[in-house]
């Protein structure tokens, strides 16, 4: 069975302290095969035997038996891998450090829900470009940016889900915002104040995000709890598709500021009013896996939360009239980071 112990990082240090035959046996060691050995390092079968019996000539012992399949380490060569492999580690933490402490600009893979990411994306890029030599900044639903973060193809995300029944997750409160009605212009004409009761008996459904989606996660999840029976008609699996179908008058909808945000060009062709009592909001996250990234977590938070106090916000409260004092953003202060009610 192949040995996958090595850390990732034990190969740069191969290639920066040990020779080449050095290399050869850990690979061996970890293949089991020379030929596997030499697929894995760019040598022949032939040049991995070689390098090996050079070896052992150099060192007067045995390392492999070869009349066995896969090859079995001898007692010495056990205790050679071992040696190298604690120094390799340690060499390589070693090398992390260094870069670390000299500033080298690491690459930064973050993803960012859609609903945020045009507005933020150019506040990350340029204050992330300070402390990295590469940014990638990926757009999607919450449900699909989790799965880049868990696969590590990503290394932190911007997240309208805390995904709080995922094990090994830190998770940065970073704004909340509140729900709001958006109702064709027809139907605002009969009616400006609302309440549950009445919405279910206006005569035009409702316009659903997609149950798989996290908006139509929360608002299903809310309707749930205050037993509120809807039929189910219309649904669409985007702000804009839903939207369109208010303004054309198909039925109304529940939707949140930074949405509303994103299809500007539409949200003159509706009403835009606060949501019933209850009212219930969505909040924002920023997540990375537990134990990475700490320090991007923090500087992410820092330039989402800045540019939402700075910029964002006023738009939200000149597109949602109202809703001002139902948003809440991550600030800091001496004390640590707080929740604070926008004013």
């Amino acid at each position: 069975m192949v040995d996958h112990k090595m850390p990732k990082q034990i190969p740069e240090a191969f290639s920066l302290i040990y020779s080449k035959s050095l290399e050869t046996f850990f690979a061996v060691c970890q293949q089991r095969s020379f030929t596997k050995a030499g697929d894995a390092i760019g040598l022949s079968q032939s040049a991995v035997s070689q390098s090996i019996l050079r070896l052992e000539e150099m060192l007067g012992v045995t390392l492999f038996e070869r009349n066995v399949r896969p090859i079995e380490l001898t007692p010495e060569a056990r205790v050679l891998k071992e040696q190298i492999e604690a120094h390799a580690a340690e060499v390589a933490g070693t090398i992390s450090r260094i870069r670390e402490e000299n500033a080298l600009k690491p690459i930064v893979r973050a993803a960012v829900i859609e609903s945020l990411s045009p507005n933020i994306a150019p506040s990350l890029v340029r204050s992330l470009a300070r402390q990295s030599n590469r940014i990638s900044i990926l757009t999607g639903t919450s449900d699909n940016i989790i799965g880049g973060l868990l696969q590590h193809q990503v290394d932190v995300i911007v997240s309208s889900t805390p995904f709080n029944d995922i094990d090994g997750l830190s998770r940065y409160f970073l704004f909340e915002e509140p729900h709001v009605l958006i109702m064709p212009k027809a139907l605002t004409q009969r009616q400006r104040e609302w309440t549950w009761h009445d919405l279910q008996y206006c005569g035009l459904p409702i316009i659903r995000y997609l149950g798989q989606t996290a908006s139509g996660s929360t608002i299903e999840t809310f309707f749930r709890t205050m037993r509120l029976e809807f039929p189910m008609r219309f649904e669409a699996d985007t702000s804009r598709v839903v939207f369109s179908l208010v303004a054309a008058g198909v039925g109304w909808g529940l939707t949140t500021p930074l949405c509303l945000l994103q299809c500007a060009d539409i949200v003159s062709q509706m009403d835009i009013l606060p949501a019933p009592e209850p009212a219930f909001s969505r909040e924002i996250y920023v997540i990375t896996r537990k134990g990475e990234n700490q320090g991007l977590a923090e500087s992410v938070l820092k330039i989402c939360a800045g540019e939402l106090q700075d910029s964002i916000v006023e738009q939200l409260v000149r597109i949602a009239p109202g809703c001002g004092p139902n948003l809440k953003i991550a600030v800091e202060n001496s004390l640590g980071r707080r929740a604070a009610w926008v004013q």
